[in-house]
Order: C-alpha cells, then structure tokens, then sequence
C-alpha cells in the first residue's frame, strides 16, 4: 500500500485525505523506527487529543466518556515490561480504558456499514488498500505494527493502536464527504510526532513519549500506570 501507488483520483474525492492519512502514517512508523526525540510541546497535543474528541463528538457518539486533559507517560524499564508483549489487548492496562475504546469502535461499525452500503462508496473500497473489493474489515499490509517486535522502547499494543486509527481514519475517508471532520488524523499526528496515544484512563488520555526531546522533558511523568 504504497502511497506512490495511489494515483490522484483512484479513490475518487477520498484519495487526497487517503494519501495524507499514509503519509502521516508512514512518519509514525519511521519515527518509533529510529526512537526519534519527540519534540512536541504539550499545547500542541493537547490541542490534537481536543480535535480528536470534539470530531467524535460531532460524529454524534452517544456513549463518548468525558475527557479532561492529557498525561504524557514516559519510556523506562519497568513501564514497558509491565506493558508486556502479547498482552491481552483488551484488558493489558485494566478496564478502566474500554469505555472510550468500544466508542470508537461503535464509531467504526458504522463507516463500515456506511462504507459497504451505498454502492458509490462500496466501489471506492478497492486494492491496495482494501485487497478485497467491497470489503471494508479488509486492509493491506500494516504500515505502522509492521515488525516482528515493536523497537525499543516501544510496547507493541502501542503501535498496534496507532495501526487501528489509521484504519478508522481511512474508512472514514470513503464513508465521509468530510475529511475536515475526520476524528483519526490528530490520532495519526501525535503519532508523526514520535509519540504514542494510549486512551482515556479516568478522563485523562495518556500519551506515550519513548524519547523525549526539547519541550517535553519538564512534562513527562513517570509510573503513571502504577
């Protein structure tokens, strides 16, 4: 799934917010990669988590939980070996995190359904990025968890998270005539930013910063999770 390879109109009016969500994708996955500094100021995601959560609120997600501000959460030891790899995604960091993400997924059932159903849309969803015509659940291959073991110190249902927003966001770029209100892409900017995106955990939403730089170093906290 090569962005080269998605040629201006392939997806109809979705192709140019397709194109923009990969890209943003493929600086995530270059940026865990090579465990870029991450050099974000706290006003600028926090400004990403509030798009995020005021797009699914216009998104008119009924079962939203209520969300405060941001905790960044800093890369050490014990913290990613408490992440563990191949945790239950589920449940790898307590219940309290389902709530905002069976939202989104609610979310995400109905682009699907919205997608599959109108038979304009449905012939957008076509290779390479859904090998399968028509079927929506369907991707390529990951852009973002595309390695055997997520690199230092990245904990692998980290990377797997950002995989998933990608995929949201672009299903909602077929689904949607409206890439200005697509909730995914701040998700896919933190990730362009060497960060992670965690979740909501009691109304704070935890970002993940594997190494900070300039600007993040007097915020970060360490043993949130604990």
């Amino acid at each position: 799934m090569m962005n080269e390879s998605i040629i201006d109109g392939r997806y109809g009016p979705a192709t140019s917010e397709i194109q923009s969500l990969i890209a943003l994708a493929d600086r995530a996955s270059e940026a865990f990669n090579v465990c870029t500094p991450a050099t974000a100021t706290p006003v600028e995601v926090n400004a990403l988590i509030q798009s995020h959560f005021d797009r699914l609120t216009a998104a008119d997600l009924s079962n939203l939980p209520k969300v405060t501000g941001i905790t960044f959460v800093m890369a050490d030891a014990v913290l990613v070996a408490a992440f563990g790899q191949g945790a239950d995604p589920e449940t790898a960091w307590g219940f309290d995190w389902i709530p905002y993400r069976e939202a989104v997924r609610s979310l995400r059932r109905r682009l699907n359904n919205e997608a599959s159903t109108d038979p304009v849309r449905r012939g957008r969803l076509i290779p390479p990025i859904w090998p399968f015509a028509g079927k929506p659940s369907v991707y390529s291959e990951p852009r973002i968890a595309r390695f055997c073991d997520a690199p230092p110190p990245i904990p692998w249902l980290l990377l797997c998270g950002l995989e998933e927003a990608l995929t949201h966001g672009l299903i909602w770029a077929v689904a949607r005539s409206d890439p200005e209100g697509n909730p995914f892409r701040s998700l896919l900017k933190i990730g362009a930013l060497g960060l992670a995106p965690m979740g909501l955990r009691r109304e704070r939403f935890l970002i993940y910063v594997p190494v900070a730089g300039s600007g993040l170093n007097s915020a970060v906290k360490f043993g949130e999770l604990a």
